[in-house]
């Protein structure tokens, strides 16, 4: 009974170091550019407050047709707009490879144009 009990704590113990982290949403963005694009993925939530300035923190991959050529670090800032003038604005600095540079300024329109 005692190896029974010490067993259920230890696998209990061993759940909540290791399996419970919080959970947390992604959001992603593809820009494409002819044949090429770049493809954002950012930690957090996709944020809708109007007015609110929230930090980007993610990565970028550069895609040639649906093949990888590239990847690094993109960061930001992601500008709520109030309802009617658009969804978001996006400043986005990334780099990857080591030889390539660049900023994206995006802006998602909430009103469908």
């Amino acid at each position: 009974m005692l190896k029974r009990s010490t067993f259920i704590l230890a696998t209990l113990a061993g759940s909540l170091c290791l399996g419970l982290a919080p959970a947390r949403a992604d959001f992603c963005l593809s820009a494409p550019i002819n044949s090429s694009s770049l493809f954002f993925h950012f930690n957090g939530k996709y944020p809708t407050k109007p007015d609110k300035i929230t930090k980007l923190n993610g990565k970028v991959l550069l895609l040639d047709g649906s093949e990888v050529t590239n990847l690094g670090p993109a960061y930001g800032q992601i500008l709520g707009l109030p309802e009617g003038d658009a969804g978001n604005s996006l400043g986005i600095s990334f780099a990857a490879g080591g030889d390539i540079a660049g900023q994206a300024s995006i802006v998602l329109d909430d009103n469908n144009k």
